[in-house]
């Protein structure tokens, strides 16, 4: 038994013996037919799923994709979106993402027909407390809120919250952008 566990690791020592660092990935790669970035690099940058945006009138869902940080391969060294609907009438916030299914981004992210009914009513300053938020707005309870030092309610959404709760940061200025964004549709 000793006599064989011998051999295996003399086996071991003499194939091991000639692999300097990193040639097991190379290997891999070899095997697979690429010289190319290297299949055990876990370094770049990951993509989530998840998102959309509305760029150009188009409104896009994003793909889980890992992009390495060394890409060779031109277009594929971006995080990848996914075309989902073209806007009749432009985007509500230009290049705004926002974690949104793709269903509910064609509905959230395009600005709507000038025909149909609105989607919220202004309303007075309640006399409920507003929610805790950052400087920014936010739908809850399906009223929406501009937060700062002091929040104020802005409007109520007729179908309540596209998600509730959903916040905007600063990026979103106007009242009518986060409105349309935040009451649902």
């Amino acid at each position: 038994m000793t006599s064989s566990r011998s051999v295996v690791l003399l086996l071991l020592a003499v194939l091991l013996g000639g692999c300097e660092r990193g040639c097991l990935p190379r290997a891999v790669a070899d095997r697979n037919g690429g010289a190319g970035a290297d299949p055990l690099d876990l370094r770049g940058t990951d993509c989530p799923a998840g998102m959309a945006r509305c760029t150009g009138g188009v409104v896009e869902a994003s793909r889980a994709f890992h992009v390495p940080d060394l890409c060779p391969r031109g277009e594929a060294c971006t995080c990848p979106w996914v075309r989902v609907d073209a806007c009749k009438r432009g985007c509500v916030k230009e290049g705004l993402s926002l974690p949104l299914d793709a269903a509910r981004a064609r509905v959230q992210l395009c600005r709507p027909d000038v025909g149909g009914s609105a989607p919220v009513e202004i309303v007075a300053p309640a006399a409920e407390a507003p929610p805790a938020c950052e400087p920014g707005w936010i739908c809850a309870a399906g009223h929406v809120w501009r937060c700062g030092a002091s929040s104020t309610p802005v409007a109520r959404c007729t179908l309540g919250c596209a998600t509730d709760p959903r916040a905007l940061d600063e990026e979103v200025t106007d009242e009518d952008t986060a409105t349309f964004l935040l009451c649902a549709r």
